[in-house]
């Protein structure tokens, strides 16, 4: 604050608050991939299939500060593609929030390989100009 201490994130700290942040991303983000000003940019796009599939195939050995890495990258590519600063917005205050807990989940190597594959699904579905079927994909 200005001159008058420190003001802190809350911190999704609880496998409630993870499971809330998760029902909140999976509400705004289709709903942004139907508004009528997204846009893909199919360079961003390559580059993070082709980051997805190089994860994939190291998905054990992996890090978990590149599977964050990876993971607030493709959520923040699609909010971006919006043109929608608020979307944008909300996601990134969205995967600030949720980073303590998300180290934890990264120990089940099967769900990391599940959800790179579900995002090569959705970046398939956006490249083959699919996006309603990506707004699907998101959504569960």
């Amino acid at each position: 604050n200005k001159g008058h201490g420190w003001t802190f994130l809350p911190a999704i700290d609880t496998e409630t608050a993870l499971r809330a942040s998760y029902d909140f991303r999976r509400a705004i983000e289709p709903a942004g991939l139907l508004l009528e000003t997204f846009r893909v940019d199919p360079a961003a796009l390559e580059k993070s299939r082709q980051a997805h599939r190089s994860l994939l195939a190291e998905a054990e050995t992996a890090s978990g500060q590149a599977l964050y890495a990876l993971d607030v990258e493709f959520h923040e590519m699609l909010a971006g593609f919006t043109q929608n600063s608020f979307f944008l917005q909300a996601i990134q205050q969205q995967n600030r929030m949720r980073r303590l807990l998300e180290y934890k989940g990264y120990g089940d190597r099967r769900r990391v390989r599940d959800w790179v594959k579900e995002h090569l699904a959705i970046i398939e579905a956006l490249r083959a100009g699919k996006v309603e079927a990506a707004a699907e994909h998101l959504a569960t």
